[in-house]
């Protein structure tokens, strides 16, 4: 599993993880194959407009350090 962070206007915002059942999201032990879904909330501030909006998913794996940058339009 990766890490997610929300940069509105350059400022990094809050965070929550929230799972759909009533285990902790990252506490949970799966076999190799197998998924677990839940959601990222970020708390970003009223005035701040799409296009200044950016999201980051970095990898945090043994075999991989990619980072991936979303861009709001």
């Amino acid at each position: 599993m990766g890490d997610f962070s929300c940069y509105a206007d350059g400022e990094k915002c809050e965070d929550a993880y929230v799972n759909d059942s009533d285990s902790n999201l990252f506490l949970t032990e799966l076999s190799a194959g197998r998924k677990k879904n839940g959601s990222v909330i970020f708390e970003v501030p009223k005035k701040a407009k799409l296009k200044d909006l950016e999201l980051e998913y970095e990898n945090n794996s043994l075999w991989s350090d990619e980072k991936i940058i979303f861009l709001g339009k």
